[in-house]
């Protein structure tokens, strides 16, 4: 196979970076489509198989009863959540 003088014949068939680039939509969507190539799509969803308990059923973060035992007083400025009596 002989070279030849550099003709158009002879240059690789694949545009250049910046035209791949400028065709892709920009750096990011070009960066971005390679990644996504590479790496797959993002993961999204709920990652945990187990549903979420109801929030009447959760408890509290000061004393750990359930809220549905609570009291909430919203007579003043700022609502008060006012914990059941331990016994």
């Amino acid at each position: 196979m002989a070279r030849g003088n550099g003709s158009e014949s002879d240059r690789p068939r694949h545009a250049g970076l910046r035209a791949r680039v400028r065709a892709a939509g920009g750096w990011y969507a070009y960066v971005n489509a390679r990644l996504i190539a590479v790496a797959g799509p993002a993961s999204v969803g709920p990652y945990e198989t187990t549903p979420e308990p109801p929030r009447h059923e959760r408890p509290c973060p000061v004393c750990g009863a359930v809220m549905t035992d609570h009291r909430v007083d919203r007579s003043g400025p700022k609502p008060l959540l006012r914990c059941p009596p331990r016994g």
